[in-house]
């Protein structure tokens, strides 16, 4: 969690007018989770596969982390869901 929220606060300072788009880094392989699955889906299909500004990306992790998480979640920055390996990225394409 905290690693996540030092890099969007990096990402923040570089980018102050939200120009620069950025990703739901995934590992797609069989440990992938519904909900990280989901929502780089939803930041593909609405960024055209380029990636979304910050404060989008961040709208949607947190709306398909509640979705997912049950009515004992409470959603954190960047915590989408225990022991997640997916995670903040900068888009480079």
């Amino acid at each position: 969690a905290a690693a996540m929220k030092g890099r969007e606060v990096s990402f923040q300072k570089t980018d102050p007018e939200g120009e620069i788009l950025y990703k739901w880094g995934v590992r797609h392989d069989s440990r992938t989770s519904d909900v990280c699955k989901e929502i780089d889906n939803i930041v593909n299909n609405e960024g055209g596969g380029r990636g979304l500004p910050l404060n989008r990306l961040g709208e949607i992790i947190k709306e398909i982390s509640l979705k997912y998480g049950g009515k004992n979640w409470q959603y954190r920055d960047w915590v989408v869901h225990p022991n997640c390996r997916s995670g903040l990225v900068r888009s480079f394409d």
